[in-house]
């Protein structure tokens, strides 16, 4: 899927035929084509250190446990969002001030080894003040934007994360130089499940999660084409009172 593709076939329908669009195909039907992928890695991986334990030498070892760790990561990721896509009601957070190095701690954690599957790499830039917020879900939001930008990007890129301080809030961006967006409106990009025809098996959650947590934080999210190609996604959040 590319990201011009997805644009035009969205963009073709009109906001009746929407919702039955995101219907398709049936979400469990989703789910369990997401899953079986990585599910199938975990118990290859699993079988091959339990019946070759005695034979396998410690880079071998290292090896089977890092992908055992990437792809359990991943389910990690996508049971995330199932679990905030099944829950209804207002978005309840637990907010409290936060340092924004200790976020980016976490989210290493999560995105490393799967960006590590396509040699891909993650740049921090600027300096941010204290944000207001729930710890696990801005973690969430950081983990989509970035593992969105390494899915249009090229194996070896380099994905930007940048942040800096705009007067009360903190504003944060997530840039690549894959294949950039349509020129046009952009609101679409966060709606749930855009896909981009039928036979496409994502979710098309991520975005969409990204927004509602924001601006359940009371933030702004926004895309926009890069200079020199490629995308970026961003968000403000309020930065922690001094003192």
């Amino acid at each position: 899927m590319t990201r011009v593709a997805a644009y035009h076939n969205v963009r073709s329908l009109r906001p009746a035929d929407r919702t039955h669009h995101r219907a398709q195909p049936d979400l469990m039907a989703v789910v369990g084509h997401e899953l079986r992928s990585p599910l199938a890695a975990l118990v290859v991986s699993a079988d091959l250190i339990t019946d070759g334990l005695d034979d396998l030498d410690r880079q071998q070892l290292v090896h089977m446990l890092a992908t055992i760790q990437q792809r359990a990561r991943g389910l990690q990721v996508l049971v995330d969002n199932l679990m905030h896509h099944s829950s209804t009601g207002q978005l309840k957070l637990s907010c409290e001030p936060l340092q924004v190095a200790n976020l980016l701690a976490d989210v290493r954690l999560t995105v490393e080894p799967l960006l590590a599957r396509k040699e891909q790499s993650l740049q921090v830039i600027g300096t941010a003040d204290d944000v207001v917020g729930d710890r696990a879900r801005l973690v969430q939001v950081l983990v989509n934007l970035i593992l969105n930008a390494s899915k249009f990007s090229a194996t070896g890129a380099s994905i930007e994360l940048e942040f800096n301080v705009r007067g009360s809030t903190v504003w944060c961006q997530v840039a690549d130089r894959g294949i950039g967006l349509p020129p046009g409106p952009t609101a679409w990009l966060f709606e749930p499940a855009a896909r981009a025809d039928h036979s496409s098996m994502g979710l098309g959650l991520g975005l969409a999660i990204v927004k509602s947590i924001i601006e359940a934080h009371g933030g702004r999210v926004g895309a926009a084409n890069r200079r020199g190609g490629g995308a970026q996604f961003w968000f403000t959040l309020p930065r922690a009172a001094e003192g």
